[in-house]
């Protein structure tokens, strides 16, 4: 008889393990699943009108950065990959970055995100082709080295956006016809960017 209910007591802790509902990741875990690249790139700016406009800045983007991605892995360490096509013979195959999620989840600091932020739209210009402003984008190292509070939202195992402010200008247009990247720039103004991120 104990031979039996050993048996029976054996074979429901298996069944139990087996049937058991897995932990649903945190948004860390989910961040450390993927290979992360930028989906969505639009930009909230002032023109220099005075008027706020978003735009889609993804077409402003160099074709050696779109097929960069981001590895987080569990020492709140991170990596901005080359995804195999280059903007020189000499970048490198990846980049180290730090990263701390915050409040709750809902905020990340990246500490040491110079190539990783691919995408400061810091000078707007007037097109001279369509008489717009657009973005210009510099492939340049950013102007800044870390990301403080950025707002990191709808979590899934397959996407985030993360949302940021950065300084940005643009030129004033009353002191060259038209405006251009060698005006005089006036005061600073602040641009919100807000990406999209796809696990691919």
């Amino acid at each position: 008889m104990k031979r039996l209910l050993l048996s029976l007591l054996v074979i429901t802790l298996l069944v139990s393990a087996c049937t058991k509902t897995p932990t649903p990741l945190g948004r860390d875990g989910m961040l450390r699943t993927g290979k992360w690249k930028i989906s969505s790139s639009m930009v909230t700016l002032k023109l220099p009108n005075g008027k706020a406009t978003t735009m889609d800045y993804g077409p402003y983007r160099y074709d050696c950065v779109k097929d960069n991605y981001l590895k987080f892995d569990s020492l709140n360490r991170g990596s901005l990959l080359n995804g195999g096509v280059s903007c020189s013979a000499g970048d490198a195959d990846s980049i180290g970055f730090i990263w701390v999620l915050k409040n709750n989840g809902n905020n990340v600091d990246i500490l040491n995100c110079y190539t990783l932020v691919d995408s400061i739209a810091q000078t707007v210009v007037l097109d001279g082709t369509t008489g717009k402003y657009t973005p210009h984008y510099d492939a340049a190292p950013s102007y800044i080295s870390n990301l403080y509070n950025a707002a990191i939202s709808n979590f899934s195992q397959s996407s985030f956006v993360l949302e940021y402010d950065l300084l940005g200008r643009y030129p004033d247009t009353t002191a060259a016809k038209g405006g251009s990247e060698t005006a005089p720039m006036i005061l600073a103004d602040t641009f919100h960017f807000h990406i999209t991120y796809s696990n691919f």
